[in-house]
């Protein structure tokens, strides 16, 4: 078939939107180690996605006979946030001051980041910069809600998601994280603009079992994706679709006019 610039358009347009389609799904890294804070925040941005993250505590519950629960009961209170170059985010609240109270940790109160993305994503990856050799188990939680939640003054009751309204959700419990070594997290790749990553505290939820020693880390890297706009296994975009099926439609329709010729 004699190839004309028509066709090479078309052919063109059909592979960009594959290209499009498949590049939807693509691996973000958002990295605060090298971050600074502004206004209590701190900011990264990949893939075009920003993320923002904040720093929020919540006061421990009575310790059980077993160690600490760390039963949340009370509100959650607006924490101060730190930037480490070397090793990530940490949060001050309470009574901290230095090593290692001032890591993300649940030691009297319990330390959380609240990370507002730009976009939906799904979260792939945790990753701390530091523990000090202490424990490192933290807790993951989404938004499930359609705006932005509300956190200071607010009791982990008021806003924990339940079957008949929105808040925040347990994803999971994570043992003992490494430094400088990716954790898998979100194994049902679900997806929101808000998530919370906080040292291990029961009164989240269980999801798995954890133990009771104080936690310590620094939050280095989070890994993901922008949500989907449609669900896995359903159909593409119908803009997208329609893009590529007419971009492919039409290259047929020149190849076999091409071939009656002959």
């Amino acid at each position: 078939m004699k190839h004309t610039a028509k066709t090479g358009f078309l052919a063109s347009l059909a592979m960009g939107a594959v290209l499009a389609l498949s590049a939807s799904g693509a691996t973000a890294a958002w990295n605060f180690e090298p971050s600074t804070v502004t206004g209590g925040q701190a900011k990264a941005v990949s893939d075009g996605i920003t993320a923002t993250a904040t720093a929020f505590s919540i006061a421990n519950g009575a310790m059980g006979a077993n160690g600490q629960t760390f039963a949340s009961g009370a509100t959650f209170a607006a924490a101060t946030l730190a930037v480490w170059s070397d090793s990530g985010l940490g949060v001050k609240s309470g009574s901290d001051s230095a090593s290692p109270t001032h890591a993300v940790d649940n030691n009297e109160n319990t330390d959380m980041v609240l990370l507002s993305f730009s976009s939906s994503v799904i979260l792939d990856t945790v990753m701390i910069g530091w523990n000090g050799g202490y424990d490192s188990d933290i807790s993951l939680l989404r938004w499930t809600g359609t705006s932005a939640p509300s956190m200071s003054g607010s009791t982990w009751a008021a806003v924990q998601a339940t079957s008949s309204k929105t808040g925040w959700e347990l994803v999971g419990n994570y043992l003992d994280l490494a430094v400088d070594t990716p954790r898998n997290v979100n194994a049902a790749d679900k997806g929101s603009s808000w998530w919370l990553v906080s040292a291990f505290n029961t009164g989240f939820g269980t999801g798995s079992v954890a133990d009771k020693n104080d936690d310590y880390f620094k939050l280095s890297t989070l890994t993901g994706s922008a949500t989907p706009t449609t669900p896995p296994g359903k159909v593409p975009e119908p803009g997208s679709l329609a893009l590529m099926g007419a971009a492919l439609v039409g290259l047929l329709g020149l190849r076999r006019r091409a071939a009656a010729k002959h």
